[in-house]
């Protein structure tokens, strides 16, 4: 079966003989692709902002949590005329560069990354902590594993309240708690299958874990308004229904030896986690922001069904074949995917599910980004059929991430029960 090129731009490129050896040959043919592909790397993508709220009241309790932990650690650590070698000065050094002295000017994505940090203290800490005692002989197993049992019956108990006045302005921030929930279950698993053998390590993901219980506690107390769990079942079944009907019409096999490149976006974006899973458990908020991520990349793939995947396996000549990609196709691509992001930032910037879904398109770009410079990195050395290649998979890859930038609109409507 034959299928139209997507890809075209004419240009190849040109050999110059016998007059120079093979690398100067590649890298002269190749200037305009690498002017161009330079170009590429300039374009600027707009940085939606934040959509979680972090709270200062949250960032001082989770700094306030590792200070305590940091502090029993090092008490325990200066029992020892020879204090073993730990993981504690990592969490020291979290404490000393995370400034809150200036958190009411902090953005909310910043807030985010700061909390990062200082919850990834907690297991350094604990593991220090864990150390100090164990080489002491003064680690209680039994201890620790009644502080598990007892973190797994609050984590048991604990049902997020899913009240607000909208889905579409409270999923992201419900959506945050769930994982923060789910982070707190599978670090305290991890605590107990490793207490026998490793047991300082489980001290660390304890500690891990009631951090991760208190964000989830803190997230979901930011929203207010009416019950709307139901809503965010519902809307997770529509997005679900939805993304099934238009994946039955999508081709992902390109011939009898070939995927599409529609199959290669699909593997390369599937959200994590998952929204059935999510909904499995009964994180309702997640299961939405999972589900509308997945229909947000799907409503993308008809555009790629007649292209060959680029990522499975060598490049070869028929897969070479189907593209006549340039430097400038790539280029095009790119800016076409920034403007895609500064328009839907300025029609629905304030919507903090389209915030996130642009945020996720952007990571994608990053990504684009950074195939561009591997490519560039290999001007000299890559050969015909691998630089054609690595120009149509960065370009197939700006598209697709632009077209789900456009169609934004399409997700924003299902999530709001528009449609």
């Amino acid at each position: 079966m034959r299928r139209r090129t997507l890809l075209t731009a004419g240009g190849g490129i040109v050999g110059l003989g016998g007059l120079v050896g093979a690398h100067q040959r590649r890298r002269l043919s190749r200037w305009s692709d690498r002017d161009a592909l330079h170009s590429a790397l300039e374009v600027d993508v707009p940085v939606p902002a934040g959509a979680v709220v972090v709270t200062e009241s949250h960032l001082l309790a989770a700094s306030d949590d590792l200070e305590a932990l940091v502090d029993e650690a090092r008490s325990a650590l200066s029992a020892h005329d020879e204090p073993p070698e730990t993981t504690l000065p990592r969490a020291v050094d979290t404490l000393e560069t995370v400034d809150l002295d200036a958190v009411e000017s902090v953005s909310n994505r910043e807030r985010e990354r700061l909390l990062d940090r200082l919850r990834r203290g907690l297991v350094s800490a604990g593991r220090a902590l864990g150390t100090a005692e164990a080489e002491r002989g003064e680690l209680d197993v039994d201890e620790i594993r009644e502080g598990i049992d007892a973190l797994e019956s609050r984590i048991d108990e604990t049902e997020i309240a899913y009240r607000a006045d909208s889905v579409s302005e409270s999923v992201v921030q419900y959506a945050v708690a769930d994982e923060a929930l789910d982070d707190a279950r599978t670090r305290v698993d991890w605590a107990s299958e490793r207490l026998e053998d490793y047991p300082s390590s489980s001290v660390g993901y304890l500690a891990r874990a009631r951090g991760s219980l208190a964000d989830a506690e803190r997230f979901a107390a930011v929203p207010d308004g009416e019950g709307i769990g139901d809503r965010f079942e519902e809307r997770h079944h529509t997005l679900a229904e939805a993304t099934e009907s238009i994946l039955e019409g999508i081709e992902f096999k390109f011939d009898e030896d070939r995927l599409t490149y529609a199959r290669q976006a699909r593997s390369f974006s599937y959200p994590r986690p998952d929204g059935a899973a999510a909904a499995g458990r009964g994180d309702a908020a997640l299961s939405v922001r999972a589900a509308a991520e997945e229909y947000a990349r799907a409503n993308t793939l008809e555009a790629f069904t007649d292209v060959p995947a680029t990522g499975y396996g060598r490049p070869s000549s028929e897969l070479v074949s189907a593209f006549d990609t340039t430097g400038s196709d790539v280029l095009a691509a790119k800016e076409r995917a920034a403007d895609a992001v500064e328009e839907r930032l300025g029609a629905a910037g304030d919507e903090p599910l389209a915030r996130h879904l642009l945020a996720r398109i952007r990571e994608r770009l990053e990504t684009g980004d950074h195939r561009v410079d591997s490519t560039l990195g290999k001007i000299n050395e890559a050969g015909g059929d691998e630089w054609v290649v690595a120009l149509a998979d960065a370009t197939l890859l700006y598209r697709q991430a632009a077209l789900e930038a456009e169609r934004l609109p399409a997700v924003l409507e299902l999530v709001a029960g528009r449609r």
